[in-house]
């Protein structure tokens, strides 16, 4: 694994799995954000939103397989775009997935919004793509923290310990 992809840095299978995970972590947001607003603007759902809720793990692995399939080539250019402008880490992470999540929901959601329950189109819309960029970043923040990029954790007390007993 010491080769280095221009896209997947150095670690190509634990940036993939990574994605993944961060994909799975995102389904997961996304399927208790629904849940809570079933939860909360629509009383008569109740029950359906506190199914949604506790159900999120599992409805995630199915969202997440939508987030994987939608976010594939457009989290490489976004990828490839933040380590040409060599942004920093973990922000850089954090606002790629946030930008990922409401785009997402601009282009594939807005059908949604229309339809809720005596809520405005244009405050729906917001909480919407609030709600996903949340995700995103949330997910952006995993996938930093999983694929091994936070960089060398620094232990000054062992480092001294090894350099002066295991000379």
């Amino acid at each position: 694994m010491g080769r280095s992809n221009k896209i997947l840095g150095k670690a190509p299978v634990r940036a993939f799995g990574s994605w993944v995970l961060a994909s799975y972590v995102s389904g997961v947001l996304i399927s208790m954000g629904f849940g809570a607003y079933m939860l909360l603007a629509e009383s008569a759902n109740a029950e359906a939103g506190l199914l949604a809720i506790t159900m999120s793990p599992l409805y995630g692995l199915f969202v997440g397989v939508f987030v994987i399939a939608l976010t594939a080539l457009p989290m490489l250019v976004l990828t490839s775009l933040v380590r040409r402008l060599g942004l920093r880490r973990p922000r850089a992470d954090l606002c790629a997935g946030a930008l990922m999540g409401a785009g997402l929901v601009q282009m594939f959601g807005l059908p949604i919004i229309w339809g809720a329950n005596g809520t405005p189109p244009w405050l729906a819309g917001l909480a919407l793509t609030a709600s996903f960029a949340a995700a995103g970043a949330i997910s952006g923040w995993v996938y930093w923290r999983v694929a091994g990029r936070p960089g060398r954790i620094e232990d000054p007390a062992g480092e001294a310990l090894n350099a002066h007993v295991f000379d």
